[in-house]
């Protein structure tokens, strides 16, 4: 979902993140993948004119910060 956008300004797009990662791993699914796909497909335009690109990754609260850092880390980068 793209909210905002337009020229020079901020857009918010968000995925589903719950389908794209198991628990604790960070190796993306295929269906996580289909869904980044489908989104650039859907959204070419407005990507093409991006000059940053801010990923936001959420993981478990139940473990140590440096932990969770070190996955948001190797989600972000999958």
């Amino acid at each position: 979902m793209i909210k905002g956008g337009g020229a020079g300004l901020p857009a918010d797009i968000s995925l589903p993140a719950a389908s794209m990662f198991e628990f604790d791993k960070s190796d993306m699914s295929d269906a996580g993948k289909a869904q980044v796909e489908q989104c650039i497909t859907k959204h070419r335009a407005e990507l093409s004119d991006a000059y940053l690109v801010l990923v936001v990754d959420h993981t478990n609260t139940s473990v140590d910060e440096s932990y969770n850092q070190a996955l948001s880390q190797k989600r972000t980068k999958a």
